[in-house]
């Protein structure tokens, strides 16, 4: 277990330092809070609806249709979405 967990430990450590993101980057939405038809918004793309979502975790994904913008697939603990209420009408 000690041995995971350094592992992990490192790993954080190399992302950050590669990809200039840390633990503070990542979303705080609880994961299990997205469903379908759910209309979120997001900081630069505005305001969306969930249409589609993947995999569990960490390894979330999201497809949200914004407007103009269109379809985008966001890592969920990345995504930084609001949600705006639980349902679409």
């Amino acid at each position: 277990a000690d041995a995971a967990a350094f592992l992990k430990s490192r790993a954080r450590q190399k992302a950050t330092a590669q990809h200039g993101f840390s633990d503070h980057d990542v979303d705080q939405t609880p994961i299990l809070s997205y469903q379908v038809g759910m209309s979120v918004e997001h900081e630069m793309l505005g305001v969306g609806t969930i249409e589609e979502i993947e995999g569990i975790g960490e390894l979330m994904r999201l497809t949200v249709r914004f407007g103009d913008d269109g379809r985008k697939r966001l890592l969920a603990r990345f995504a930084r979405l609001t949600i705006l209420d639980s349902m679409a009408d």
